[in-house]
């Protein structure tokens, strides 16, 4: 995988997911309560610490969030962002949310 292209496949992969779980939870297939990040709970459900940031419960903070993404991928790859920038990304974002 080139380095540019490793970090538009993360930030897409990103992407995918968060628009998978808007379409499951809209469709009643998942419960969001399952899915969302608790600073208490976390130990018990850790895999919130990477699906808390992926549900949305209005349109309008998913689809902020999927343009802030965006930008993001655009960014990276206008500055070159190599296959290591795109692990860091994809690292940095359970982290980012057990720092809260």
């Amino acid at each position: 995988m080139t380095p540019p292209r490793a970090w538009a496949t993360a930030c897409g992969a990103l992407a995918l997911a968060s628009a998978a779980f808007w379409l499951a939870a809209g469709s009643g297939w998942l419960l969001p309560q399952n899915w969302i990040w608790h600073a208490d709970g976390w130990p018990r459900a850790p895999w919130t610490l990477l699906t808390g940031a992926l549900v949305h419960f209005q349109a309008p903070h998913w689809l902020g969030n999927l343009l802030a993404l965006g930008a993001v991928a655009v960014l990276g790859m206008a500055l070159g962002a190599t296959g290591r920038d795109a692990l860091a990304l994809l690292v940095a974002w359970p982290l980012g949310t057990l720092a809260l």
